[in-house]
C-alpha cells in the first residue's frame, strides 16, 4: 500500500483551510442560485463578487476556525496519533456545519429581509414565540443541502498525520502565522477592521449581501454597533438644512383630544395592496377603507424587519445603526415616544401584540421609552384556543379582543396594535384555509385573511361611543417577498401603505396625497393632529404640512433618501448616486434636466444633515428635548 504523503504542520493546516475557503465560495454560489430572482448580477460582476468575497471569507475563517488553527499547530507528539487527527477533523466539520447552517438559513431569509442577518437574529431566535421547529419542517430540503456541504468538506479534508521531521520549523513561522491570521481577521492593514459595508467600495450596493457571508455579518454587527460622530456642516448651516425640533401647536384651534389607534400590519407590502397598485390584489377591505381615508401613495418603511418598524412608527427612530436600535448599545438611551409625549397632555397609552410577552424586545422598548401599558400573550384570555401554533394569536380573534379592550379605555387614549398572522410560516385557522383565492406566494392568502379580519374589527367598533372621536392610522412594519423584481429595488424594497382614517372627518379629510412620507413621520403627524402644545424632538415631519416630503433608509452601509421619484444614495466610501425611479419600473433613470441638478444638491445635503443630526443625538443620548422626558 502506498504511504500517504507527509506534510509539515503548517502545510497541512494550509491545505485544510483551503478546503474551508472553497466551501465558503460554494456557500456564496448557493446564496445566489437560491435568490437569483431577487439578485441580478452579470457574469463579470459575479466574478468581482467572488474575488471581493474572498477577502470577507478569509476574515471569517480566521475568526471561526481559530480553535482548529491553534490545535493544528501545537507542536506535541499527539499530533501524529489517529485519535488527535480525528479530533481535529471533528472540530473542522463542526465549525463548517455551523457556517453552512448560517449561510443556507440566511439564503432562505433573504427574500424577507433583503440583507444578510446580523446579531439581531439571535434576539429573534431567542423569543419563545419564534416557531423554529416549524421552519425545520417547512424547509427540510435545505437541511440536506447543509449536510451536503459538510459531506463535501469531509471528502475534501486532507487526512493523515503531519511528519515530525517536516514540522520542525523555527519560532518565526508561528509569528508569520499569527500575523497572517491577524491581518486576515481584520481584512486589512488599516486602522479600522473590515466591515460589511466595505463591500460597497468594490461592488454595487445591491450585491453586498452576496459578497459577504453570514458569519462575517454576525461578527461585524456584533463588533460595530457604535455610530460615527460626523460633522458635515457647521451648526449654523446645519440648522438651515435640517432640524429635529418640531412644534405644530396652533393656539387658535380648540383641542378636542381625539383618541388615536395605530394599526401596524405584519409584512403588508405595497405589492399586496390593491388601492396602491391600482388593480385588484389581496386587500378588498383596505381598498374600500381607502376611499374614506387620506392615503399617501408614496409611503415607505425605514427598515426591513419588525425590529426596525416599531421604533420608527412610535418614536421616529429610523434604522441607521448596524443592528436594530432595540438591540443596539443605545437601547437604554432616553427616548420620547408617542406614549410618553401624549401622557403629558392626559392620554393613556396601550400597546397590543398577540405574541409572547417580551417578543423581539418590544415590551422593554415600550416601557423604557415611556409607553404605559403593554398587552401580550399573557394578558390574552383564550390563548390555548386561539394560538396559531407558531407566533401567537390568530389575527381574527385578537382583533376582536382589541376591539373589546378599546371599549374599556378612558378617553383620550392612544393604542397600538401589531398583527401576526401574515408572518412566515403563514398559519391559518382551519375554517379559513381554503377560503381565499390562490396567490402566487403563500403569504397572499394570509394577507387576505388579515385584511378580512381588519374589516370585522371595524364592523365591531363603528357603533362604539369612542369611535367617531378616534383617528386610525394604518401602516405596515416592513415589506416582504414578491414575484415582481421591482419590489427588490432600492425603492420598491420599502414601499408600504400609510393611511389615515377619521370617521368624523373633523381632523382629516379623505383624499390622496402625493407627498413622500415614511414611518418616522407618523409620530409628528399624530402630535400635529392632536394639536400637541409643546415642542418635541423628531427626525420625521408631519405628513399634513405643506413641506417637501422625504423618506430615509440605510442598508448594507448605504444611506438613501427618497423624494418621489428622486433617489439619492451615499455609500460608505463617500460616493453618491442620484437618479429617478418611477413606480413599478425596474430600471432607474439617470439623465437629468437642468432644473433637477438643484434637486440633487438639496437632497444630498439633506441626507448628510439627517445623518449628522441622527448620529450626534444618538451618541450624546439627546434624542429628545429637555422637557420631553422626566
Amino acid at each position: 500500500m502506498k504511504a500517504k504523503r507527509q506534510y509539515s504542520l503548517f502545510t497541512l493546516l494550509l491545505k485544510r483551510l483551503l478546503v474551508a475557503i472553497f466551501i465558503f465560495q460554494l456557500f456564496r454560489i448557493f446564496y445566489w442560485i437560491y435568490n437569483s430572482n431577487f439578485i441580478e448580477v452579470s457574469s463579470s460582476e459575479f466574478f468581482k463578487v467572488l474575488l471581493t468575497g474572498l477577502v470577507f471569507d478569509l476574515s471569517t475563517i480566521a475568526y471561526v476556525y481559530l480553535p482548529f488553527t491553534i490545535l493544528s499547530l501545537i507542536p506535541i507528539k499527539a499530533q501524529k496519533t489517529t485519535k488527535y487527527q480525528h479530533l481535529l477533523k471533528g472540530i473542522f466539520l463542526t465549525i463548517t456545519l455551523l457556517c453552512a447552517f448560517a449561510n443556507v438559513a440566511d439564503a432562505l431569509y433573504f427574500k424577507f429581509s433583503k440583507k444578510r442577518s446580523g446579531v439581531e437574529i439571535f434576539s429573534m431566535l431567542s423569543d419563545e414565540s419564534n416557531p423554529i421547529g416549524s421552519y425545520f419542517i417547512n424547509y427540510w430540503p435545505n437541511l440536506l443541502v447543509i449536510l451536503g456541504f459538510v459531506l463535501l468538506a469531509s471528502i475534501l479534508y486532507v487526512s493523515g498525520a503531519p511528519s515530525g521531521q517536516r514540522s520542525r520549523r523555527k519560532w518565526y513561522f508561528y509569528l508569520i502565522v499569527a500575523a497572517v491570521l491577524f491581518i486576515s481577521a481584520r481584512g486589512s492593514i488599516g486602522l479600522k477592521p473590515l466591515k460589511t459595508f466595505d463591500a460597497a467600495r468594490f461592488v454595487d450596493a445591491s450585491l453586498v449581501p452576496l459578497t459577504v457571508n453570514t458569519p462575517f455579518n454576525l461578527i461585524s454587527s456584533w463588533q460595530g454597533s457604535a455610530l460615527q460622530d460626523v460633522e458635515y456642516f457647521e451648526q449654523e448651516e446645519l440648522n438651515t438644512i435640517f432640524t429635529a425640533e418640531r412644534n405644530y401647536f396652533e393656539p387658535k384651534i380648540s383641542t378636542s383630544e381625539p383618541n388615536v389607534v395605530i394599526i401596524i400590519l405584519e409584512s403588508f407590502a405595497r405589492d399586496y395592496v390593491g388601492f396602491l397598485r391600482k388593480t385588484e390584489r389581496y386587500t378588498p377591505f383596505l381598498d374600500s377603507l381607502s376611499k374614506k381615508s387620506l392615503v399617501f401613495e408614496h409611503a415607505y418603511a425605514n427598515g426591513n424587519i419588525s425590529l426596525h418598524g416599531l421604533p420608527a412608527v412610535i418614536a421616529s427612530i429610523p434604522n441607521f445603526t448596524d443592528v436594530p436600535f432595540i438591540n443596539s448599545s443605545y437601547q437604554n438611551n432616553k427616548i420620547a415616544n408617542l406614549g410618553s409625549l401624549l401622557s403629558k397632555v392626559g392620554y393613556t397609552s396601550h400597546f397590543y401584540h398577540g405574541a409572547d410577552n417580551g417578543t423581539m424586545g418590544f415590551q422593554n422598548f415600550l416601557k423604557i421609552s415611556g409607553w404605559q401599558n403593554y398587552y401580550g400573550k399573557n394578558e390574552y384570555p383564550n390563548y390555548q384556543r386561539d394560538y396559531d401554533g407558531n407566533w401567537g394569536i390568530f389575527d381574527g380573534p385578537y382583533f376582536q379582543y382589541f376591539a373589546e379592550e378599546l371599549g374599556t379605555k378612558e378617553s383620550p387614549f392612544i393604542a397600538g396594535l401589531f398583527s401576526l398572522t401574515s408572518h412566515d410560516p403563514y398559519p391559518m385557522p382551519e375554517e379559513y384555509k381554503n377560503k381565499y383565492k390562490i396567490g402566487r406566494l403563500p403569504i397572499h392568502a394570509n394577507i387576505q385573511y388579515t385584511d378580512e379580519m381588519l374589516g370585522k374589527f371595524f364592523e365591531r367598533v363603528q357603533g362604539e361611543s369612542w369611535y367617531n372621536n378616534t383617528i386610525f392610522i394604518i401602516t405596515a412594519d416592513h415589506t416582504s417577498h414578491s414575484k415582481d423584481e421591482y419590489f427588490y429595488t432600492s425603492t420598491g424594497n420599502y414601499e408600504i401603505p400609510i393611511m389615515i382614517f377619521d370617521p368624523s372627518e373633523q381632523y382629516v379629510k379623505p383624499g390622496i396625497s402625493s407627498k413622500t412620507v415614511n414611518q418616522i413621520d407618523i409620530m409628528p403627524t399624530v402630535l400635529d393632529l392632536v394639536n400637541y402644545p409643546h415642542s418635541f424632538f423628531s427626525l420625521g415631519e408631519s405628513m399634513l404640512d405643506s413641506g417637501q416630503g422625504y423618506a430615509y433608509q440605510r442598508l448594507n452601509g448605504v444611506y438613501q433618501i427618497i423624494s418621489y421619484p428622486y433617489v439619492a444614495e451615499i455609500s460608505p466610501s463617500g460616493r453618491y448616486k442620484f437618479y429617478k425611479r418611477y413606480k413599478d419600473l425596474l430600471e432607474p433613470t439617470f439623465g437629468l434636466f437642468q432644473e433637477e441638478f438643484e434637486i440633487r444638491r438639496n437632497m444630498l445635503r439633506r441626507l448628510l444633515a439627517f445623518i449628522q443630526v441622527h448620529n450626534k443625538n444618538m451618541i450624546d443620548n439627546s434624542f429628545y428635548l429637555e422637557d420631553e422626558v422626566d
